[in-house]
């Protein structure tokens, strides 16, 4: 009897333990620092696309802010993570540069055209 009791103990001991490896609450902490990893990725992105946007005129500062912009918006997004903060990053770099470039392409004709 005591033999069987034992047994059976140490069946369901064997079976909380597996319980506990293969437990929820470990793949939620794997998830949660997949997902605060991509977050930070995504706040970088947009605070990027901000400056890029704001200082769209220092074509020095633009074209680095907003290349690394969408990089960090891409790396964001990545492996199916909607992140709408690295969305939004993505899309104001993308904002920014398309209005540095057309600045400065414009005043590039005018001077151009200025010289004839």
């Amino acid at each position: 009897m005591e033999k069987y009791e034992n047994s059976e103990y140490e069946m369901l001991k064997r079976t909380t333990e597996n319980t506990i490896k293969n437990s929820p609450e470990e793949t939620k902490t794997t998830t949660v620092k997949n997902d605060s990893n991509n977050n930070l990725k995504g706040i970088v992105s947009l605070v990027l696309g901000l400056i890029t946007l704001f200082l769209h005129h220092l074509w020095y500062v633009s074209i680095i802010t907003g290349i690394l912009g969408i990089v960090f918006g891409v790396k964001s997004n990545i492996k199916g993570n909607k992140n709408k903060k690295g969305k939004a990053g993505m899309i104001l770099s993308i904002i920014g540069l398309s209005i540095m470039l057309a600045v400065y392409g414009l005043f590039s004709i005018i001077i151009i055209l200025s010289a004839y």
